[in-house]
């Protein structure tokens, strides 16, 4: 009977906060916050709305830079609403918020394993999903990265399950909602994230190591698909094609034989020969690869991609310290900024949350704006490494709840790693993707022993 008790009031109390959620939403709407429609043809990650239209299946199977779901949900709406830009973009907004909608459930329960009074979930509701900057920010901005905020959050709260029951269930969930994200966002999509999440794992169960390592196989297998397809159809293995430019991007030399090095679409019939050429055997004329409507999936940019990697290691190679010197700047400005600090803003930010903007045109209030924000994350990072470090040191006696937390938080790291080794750009909007894991740190630090702890329990 108590158990139903609960079960009920959790439920009245999940249907409050979805409640305070659409509410804030209209507010905002209300208030004149909503999508600029002028980016959606710009996207780099979209294909173009005709190619989804006329051949849906083969315009996905031909992506080679973008994993395939957010195009895949792009189409679904072009087949159900036409190729408009301006209904796309407000279906696109919906789906955005639809994902928010989610997010706040998975809120409720990572907050209720931490056994939270009703104020406190109230407060962090409020904090990273009701008057969210962030998460309000990347909602009515129609990118992928909202999703990959949802999926993060759903991995890290069945890693919190695992880590509490050591079900295999969770562990099945957990590589679930993974493969979900490699095949939304292309950085998840490197074996060593699965690889690094299986050994962790494995760290964690004492039986089942078996039934562990042949679902491993199994993820690992289909995590390499892209990579087989894109051998298979463009001659290259990887799950993404434009590991040159980006590498090029982040050494700041996309100078280098304009345009060659550069994402800008010029000469790129001349680039499409030269792949075409360089690759008899295979057909290149799906207008979704070659042409004015490939836009950015054109072959023109593989043969970039394949041209500048061999130049970007060699400038890697003869000055390794340059490199380790713009990663580290990268690093350490961005962690200077909101996650928020992205150039393409909705409508009527300014006038809704033009305060966070305004401390940067000032020499005192952006320098404490900047500090603060470093001093954070530098606290947020001693806080997990802390626990890192307590992991090893009683490695035998090693606590399969700490390992999830630490899962979660490889996860974390391994997207600040790929988005300033690997991207060299857009590092607040790629971070906004752990938005679950700050959460995280507020909810173990309320648990911590620097709180009292009957202040925050039901």
């Amino acid at each position: 009977m108590r158990i139903e008790e609960e079960f009920k009031l959790d439920h009245s109390f999940l249907f409050k906060l979805l409640c305070l959620f659409l509410l804030s939403r209209f507010f905002f709407f209300i208030i004149g916050l909503s999508p600029n429609q002028n980016y959606l043809p710009q996207m780099w990650q979209l294909l173009s709305p005709d190619l989804l239209s006329k051949d849906y299946f083969k315009s996905l199977l031909y992506l080679h830079s973008q994993p395939p779901i957010w195009n895949s949900i792009f189409g679904i709406f072009i087949k159900i609403f036409g190729t408009d830009y301006k209904i796309l973009n407000i279906m696109m907004h919906l789906f955005n918020i639809f994902c928010s909608f989610i997010i706040t459930i998975y809120f409720f329960l990572i907050s209720r394993e931490f056994n939270f009074n009703k104020k406190i979930i109230y407060v962090l509701f409020f904090i990273f999903i009701g008057i969210s900057p962030p998460l309000l920010m990347y909602e009515n901005f129609i990118h992928y990265t909202n999703l990959t905020v949802l999926l993060f959050m759903i991995v890290s709260y069945n890693f919190i399950r695992f880590g509490k029951t050591s079900k295999f269930i969770y562990e099945v969930k957990v590589y679930l909602y993974l493969i979900l994200l490699m095949y939304t966002w292309s950085a998840f999509s490197h074996p060593a994230v699965i690889v690094g999440i299986f050994f962790i794992i494995l760290f964690s169960k004492q039986e089942k190591k078996i039934k562990s390592f042949f679902l491993f196989i199994l993820v690992l297998a289909i995590s390499l698909l892209p990579s087989i397809k894109n051998k298979i159809l463009f001659n290259y293995f990887s799950n993404t094609t434009w590991p040159g430019l980006q590498l090029t991007q982040v050494l700041e030399r996309y100078d280098y034989k304009y345009p060659l090095c550069s994402y800008d679409l010029v000469d790129i019939p001349i680039h499409e020969n030269a792949y075409k050429n360089d690759n008899p055997t295979k057909n290149f004329n799906h207008p979704s690869l070659v042409g004015e409507k490939s836009r950015y999936n054109t072959i023109a940019l593989i043969h970039r991609s394949k041209q500048c990697l061999p130049f970007a290691i060699g400038l890697i190679k003869n000055d390794p310290l340059n490199f380790i010197k713009i990663v580290k700047f990268n690093l350490i400005s961005s962690h200077g900024h909101f996650t928020f600090d992205f150039g393409m803003k909705p409508n009527n930010w300014e006038n809704i949350f033009g305060f966070f903007d305004d401390l940067k045109y000032n020499y005192i209030t952006n320098k404490l704006k900047v500090r603060a924000i470093q001093l954070y994350h530098l606290i947020f990072h001693l806080f997990f490494i802390s626990i890192v470090i307590k992991l090893i040191i009683n490695f035998k006696n090693r606590n399969t709840y700490d390992l999830s937390i630490l899962a979660i938080y490889f996860l974390y790291c391994w997207v600040i790693f790929i988005s300033h080794v690997g991207a060299g750009f857009e590092f607040e909007r790629m971070r906004h993707t752990g938005h679950a894991m700050h959460l995280l740190f507020i909810c173990l630090l309320l648990k911590s022993k620097f709180f009292h702890l009957n202040k925050f329990i039901k």
